[in-house]
C-alpha cells in the first residue's frame, strides 16, 4: 500500500467494479433462468445443422462454377469460330452476287434482246424477273443459318472440283 493514501482509492474502485458487475450479472442470470436451457441447445443444434447444410452448398457451388468456367471458355471458342465461319461465308456470299450481278450485266449488253421481255413491275407471270432482285442482298433467316452450314460443308468438295 501506498503512503499516500493511494491504496484506499484503488479498494474504493474495485468495490465499485464489483458493485457494477454485480447488478450486471444479476440481470444476466434472471434472463438466463427465464430461457429453458434445452431450447437454447436446440437452437444451437439446429444452427450448428444449418451451417453444415450451407456449407456443402457453398462447396457444391463452387464446383459447380469452377467447371461451368471451364464449359464457359470452350463454348466462347466456338462461338467466335462460329462467328468467323458466318462471316467468312457472308463475305464469299457477297462475292457470289457481286459476280452474278456483273454477269447479268455483261449478258445484258451482250443480248439485250434477251432482257427486252422483262419487266420492273413485280410481274413473274410470263416468267420474268425484276433486275433489282438481283441486286440487293438476301435476307437469310437465322434459323436456316444451321442448315445452310451443313449444305456448305457437304457441297465444299464439289465447288472446290469445278
Amino acid at each position: 500500500m501506498d503512503a499516500s493514501g493511494g491504496g484506499a482509492a484503488s479498494s474504493g474502485a474495485a468495490s465499485s467494479q464489483q458493485n457494477v458487475a454485480g447488478p450486471a450479472e444479476t440481470f444476466v442470470n434472471i434472463v438466463g433462468g427465464m430461457v429453458d436451457q434445452s431450447d437454447v441447445k436446440a437452437i444451437i443444434a439446429q444452427q450448428n445443422l444449418m451451417l453444415g447444410r450451407f456449407e456443402k452448398t457453398n462447396e457444391k457451388l463452387e464446383r459447380f462454377n469452377s467447371l461451368e468456367s471451364g464449359r464457359f471458355g470452350q463454348a466462347m471458342e466456338q462461338f467466335r469460330s462460329h462467328t468467323r465461319v458466318l462471316t467468312d461465308m457472308k463475305k464469299d456470299l457477297d462475292a457470289v452476287f457481286r459476280r452474278i450481278r456483273l454477269l447479268r450485266g455483261k449478258l445484258a449488253r451482250q443480248y439485250p434482246e434477251m432482257f427486252e421481255g422483262r419487266c420492273d413491275d413485280g410481274d413473274t407471270s410470263s416468267g420474268s424477273v425484276k433486275l433489282s432482285q438481283f441486286d440487293r442482298q438476301p435476307h437469310i433467316p437465322p434459323v436456316l443459318i444451321p442448315f445452310i452450314l451443313v449444305m456448305m460443308e457437304t457441297l465444299e468438295p464439289v465447288i472446290l472440283k469445278i
